[in-house]
């Protein structure tokens, strides 16, 4: 475990900028915040936030930004390489299955970029979305729930677009990420040649 949140503490082992950035982000998307069905929200997408956060801040630079995306998705892809798996299977794995728990990590943050640069192209942000949906003192959001918010906010495309990774064992597109070197720190199951 490389770090906790609850309420307004965090605890991270180690320095990395990144997990600070990750737990403190847990304090708007906490255990509560959505059902079982939707951890890749959870951790996914305060992965995504935490790597974005600590850029923004200054305390990492894009270059490893970069690199940590490039890590996370050579360990997507090598847990998928025997199998695709929808975001919806591997939050509801996340608690017995490593695979499954990293796939809700790396995929979760990978789809939250690839959505985040698609939002980009028509004008706008995804931080829109995220302060909607982050704004009340919500819980128990299903997937349903989520995409509601991304449709009413972005439109039916890329809530469908969304809807597609979560129900359907469906890979993500590349996303032109450079080659992965395995020293981010961000991913944990890499190929061997990686490590």
């Amino acid at each position: 475990m490389r770090g906790g949140a609850a309420g307004n503490r965090s605890i991270v082992q180690g320095s990395s900028p990144i997990v600070l950035a990750h737990e403190v982000f847990h304090w708007w998307t906490h255990a509560r915040l959505v059902k079982p069905e939707a951890k890749w929200f959870s951790e996914g997408f305060t992965n995504y936030y935490g790597i974005k956060a600590a850029t923004r801040a200054g305390l990492i630079t894009k270059g490893k930004a970069e690199e940590c995306f490039a890590d996370l998705s050579a360990e997507m892809r090598f847990l998928e390489k025997d199998g695709v798996q929808s975001l919806r299977l591997s939050s509801r794995r996340y608690a017995k299955e490593s695979r499954s728990q990293r796939l809700v990590y790396s995929k979760g943050t990978l789809l939250a970029l690839s959505l985040e640069r698609e939002i980009m192209e028509m004008g706008g942000s995804m931080d829109t979305v995220l302060k909607r949906i982050l704004s009340a003192r919500r819980t128990g959001l299903s997937n349903e729930d989520l995409q509601t918010f991304f449709e009413k906010e972005l439109g039916k495309a890329l809530a469908k677009r969304l809807g597609e990774f979560l129900t359907t064992p469906k890979p993500l597109p590349d996303l032109g990420l450079p080659p992965a070197n395995g020293n981010s720190g961000c991913a944990r199951f890499l190929p061997k040649r990686l490590q």
